[in-house]
């Protein structure tokens, strides 16, 4: 997390982990792997239909020369078992998103949450004053624990249940919706 270009907080996963992840997905069957380094994805396959235009640039993974990564993902068109998230290394964590088809892996000490938390402490800003907007599994915990959690309505059910308030979808606004309405109020 980046606060006024100074670096906050980080949680990285080492080579030996991510290598150790790629490999864990190819023998469950997930073919489609990225990984996540200082904003840019490396993959093994064309990215596009999941990203978008993210930067990205098709590698070989096992060939790659790097010391850590922020993330690595799964990509499928299968849902993800969470039985596969369970054989990770007990140094990370995986998180199902995007109705199952993508799997994120990062350092186990990494999420929204604990990067929130550490900048509301840096800033001096009490986890009561906190109001967190969220739509998916990535997102439940900084929803349940921020002074007023509010889930979109297209958010995952899970994280509606925790939510505070749910406001409208991401595309018709509801972030600046409920500001408008609940904080700007004159």
């Amino acid at each position: 997390m980046i606060d006024n270009q100074e670096l906050v907080y980080k949680k990285e996963l080492s080579k030996k982990d991510t290598l150790e992840i790629t490999e864990i997905a190819e023998k469950w069957g997930y073919n489609q792997i990225c990984i996540e380094i200082n904003d840019k994805l490396y993959s093994n396959f064309d990215t596009s239909e999941f990203f978008g235009n993210a930067l990205n640039q098709k590698v070989n993974l096992a060939e790659m020369n790097f010391e850590k990564a922020y993330k690595v993902i799964i990509c499928s068109k299968k849902t993800i078992s969470q039985n596969f998230v369970n054989s990770l290394p007990n140094s990370c964590k995986g998180v199902i998103t995007d109705r199952g088809e993508l799997c994120q892996i990062m350092n186990r000490e990494a999420s929204k949450w604990t990067s929130t938390k550490q900048l509301s402490e840096k800033l001096g800003i009490s986890i009561d004053d906190i109001i967190a907007f969220g739509d998916d599994y990535n997102d439940l915990e900084m929803i349940k624990n921020a002074g007023i959690g509010i889930a979109m309505a297209n958010a995952e059910e899970s994280v509606k249940k925790v939510a505070d308030f749910v406001t409208n979808t991401n595309m018709n606004d509801g972030i600046a919706n409920y500001i408008k309405e609940n904080i700007l109020v004159i």
